[in-house]
């Protein structure tokens, strides 16, 4: 299975540049980051549905708790 999630972000480049170190230690799938204007994408492939699923989640609270770090 294969995922894209688009997350909106306030700092695109920073919040890529925290999410690489995680998408390069995920064992048994491949994790690649773009940083848009006002987002990342991400793009999430694995072997299992249920791995994928846990991922895509992981990935949105990283993003989510990167986005409150940057509001402070």
């Amino acid at each position: 299975p294969e995922s894209i999630l688009e997350i909106e972000c306030s700092n695109p480049e920073l919040v890529k540049k925290a999410l690489e170190v995680d998408a390069k230690a995920e064992r048994g799938s491949k994790v690649t980051i773009a940083a848009g204007e006002n987002s990342v994408k991400i793009k999430i492939s694995t072997d299992k549905a249920n791995r994928l699923k846990s991922i895509e989640n992981s990935y949105r609270k990283l993003v989510e708790t990167l986005n409150r770090i940057d509001k402070l």
